[in-house]
């Protein structure tokens, strides 16, 4: 590429030269100065994935007017002083996942409207002083997965208008005083996965307006010396603050958040944290101060206790997750004292440790709450699984989402569900997931449900003769059946579903379209594919020629069969 590659194409305003290099990748590629000297309205250039090891500090002479560069995965390992000194306008440079192991201090001279800086996936360990002081409109800086040892306020000097700084997956440990003091502006602070083992009062002094801090994967640990009185006192706007898999498996140590610590984060509305089994409770009175604290979430690999008083201090939530956790003890008041709460996932760690006979009692558990959406994964259905027991348990709740799953596959058995007469689901369940349990047989009662997810079971053989809805007419618009092995449907199947919208029979083995369609006047999709049809016989077309005839705006999915 030569100075004059561009001569009369003054008036281009994007130029994708993305993946062009006709180098091996042994082979390095450098860009001459002044080769895009005649694309003065340049607005747009993407020159990423090229073998591209140099830039000239004189490279990028012409594009005046250039406010997008791309030079992401090419082979950079150092930028020359003023290499940008040409492109005045200049809003977003991605210089991500390169080799360049520093930052200079008059790199980025004369970027004054810069807004978004991508440096992550580099190798740097070292950002001079004053690298980025002249980038005073920066919003966005992102410096993930380099290998950065420590940070402090010179480096990040010159920026005042900083909204989000990502330094998670590096190798900080420790974080000098007032490192954030000047940014004033900041919203999201990213320092997750990093070496981090203590804070102190002056960590976080400047940081006023920040409302999202992740601490995840460091090496903190629960207590006053490593997260002291005070150390987010100057977090006085903060909403979200995420601390978890902090503290080692093996590790014997109480993971509870010190009351004398959390107790400053009055404005905070999430909270992600560790937990383990232990004689104290794990939310102590100090989180009665964080009275906006509406979202916890709560992970660990070590057992704990759900007990009756254990939201005795966060009596203010909606949602509640419990993620890859252990949970030994369940009582059934745990709830009670969460008047406002909506949404809980229980979400149980693989090997499965809970009692597979408590299913029934985690559904208890919500008897006379709010709760409106319960997710239970990983957990243990039963060979022989009593539906009548938690249609009669769900009688007593609010819950419109009921998710009973076994994504992880943690449990190998397969379930049946009794064939036996039971009451209608209640009028507020509308949404029923049963997916990934190894089901071999169902029965319900589905009068008032509307989604059904019956998906990744084994109700191949089952469904040929019977069908999983017990009632007469229901108003089930949302029927997936994917991934069960089924071959043959009883052509009945969807009779008393007259509401059906979305039928999902996909990654399935069936050879045809013969079950009955043609009662099914709001159909909207029917979703065929990857299955191991090989041509439509006539009563499929026949079949499939009469849904078009009820509605013109069906669509029929037969992608990735064996035609």
């Amino acid at each position: 590429m030569n100075e004059d590659a561009f001569e009369g194409l003054h008036n281009l305003r994007s130029l994708y030269l993305s993946k062009n290099s006709r180098y091996p990748v042994d082979e390095n590629l450098s860009l001459p100065k002044n080769v895009f000297k005649y694309l003065v309205n340049l607005t747009v250039l993407d020159l990423s994935y090229n073998n591209i090891d140099s830039l000239h500090e004189e490279t990028l002479n012409g594009l005046l007017n250039l406010q997008q560069l791309k030079l992401n995965n090419n082979l950079l390992k150092e930028l020359p002083n003023d290499s940008f000194q040409y492109t005045p306008k200049l809003a977003i440079l991605d210089l991500s996942n390169n080799f360049l192991n520093n930052v200079t201090e008059g790199v980025f001279n004369g970027l004054r409207n810069l807004h978004h800086l991508y440096l992550n996936g580099n190798y740097m360990r070292n950002i001079q002083n004053n690298a980025f002081i002249s980038l005073i409109n920066l919003t966005d800086l992102n410096l993930l997965t380099n290998t950065l040892n420590y940070v402090n306020e010179q480096i990040f000097a010159g920026l005042p208008k900083l909204r989000h700084l990502y330094l998670g997956s590096n190798c900080i440990k420790e974080i000098s005083n007032n490192t954030f003091g000047n940014m004033t502006d900041l919203k999201l602070l990213d320092l997750s996965k990093n070496s981090l083992s203590s804070l102190n009062e002056k960590t976080f002094i400047g940081l006023r307006r920040l409302e999202d801090l992740r601490l995840n994967l460091n090496l903190f640990k629960y207590n006053t010396k490593q997260l002291p009185p005070g150390c987010f006192q100057p977090l006085e706007s903060l909403k979200h603050l995420s601390v978890q898999m902090n503290n080692p498996q093996n590790v014997p140590d109480t993971y509870i958040l010190p009351d004398e610590t959390i107790k400053d984060l009055k404005k905070l509305k999430t909270l992600e944290l560790d937990v383990n089994f232990a004689k104290e409770r794990i939310l102590g009175i100090g989180f009665s101060s964080l009275y906006n604290l509406s979202s916890l979430v709560f992970s660990s690999y070590s057992k704990f206790s759900l007990l009756n008083d254990t939201f005795r201090y966060t009596t203010n939530l909606t949602h509640f997750s419990c993620k890859k956790c252990n949970i030994m003890i369940l009582e059934t008041g745990t709830f009670l004292f969460l008047t406002q709460l909506k949404f809980v996932l229980l979400d149980f760690v693989c090997p499965v440790s809970y009692d597979p006979h408590q299913v029934i009692h985690i559904i208890l558990s919500m008897s006379k709450t709010p709760v409106e959406i319960l997710e239970i994964n990983n957990v243990d259905i039963k060979v022989f699984f009593t539906w009548k027991k938690v249609n009669y348990i769900l009688l007593d709740t609010r819950i419109r989402e009921l998710h009973i799953t076994n994504k992880d596959r943690c449990v190998r058995k397969t379930s049946i569900f009794p064939i036996e007469k039971v009451l209608p689901t209640p009028v507020s369940l509308q949404s029923l997931d049963l997916s990934s349990n190894g089901i071999l047989q169902i029965g319900l009662n589905l009068t008032y449900v509307i989604f059904l997810d019956l998906s990744n079971n084994e109700l191949d053989d089952f469904l040929e003769e019977y069908s999983y809805a017990m009632n007469g007419i229901s108003r089930l618009e949302y029927i997936c059946l994917s991934n069960n092995l089924i071959k043959h449907l009883i052509s009945k199947l969807f009779i008393n579903q007259p509401r059906l919208r979305i039928i999902d029979l996909s990654f399935n083995k069936l050879t045809n379209v013969s079950f009955e369609l043609t009662h099914l006047v709001d159909l909207e999709i029917l979703n065929v594919s990857s299955n191991t049809i090989r041509y439509l016989d006539d009563g499929s077309m026949k079949n499939i020629d009469r849904l078009f005839e009820i509605s013109k705006s069906v669509k029929v999915d037969l992608s990735n069969n064996t035609f």
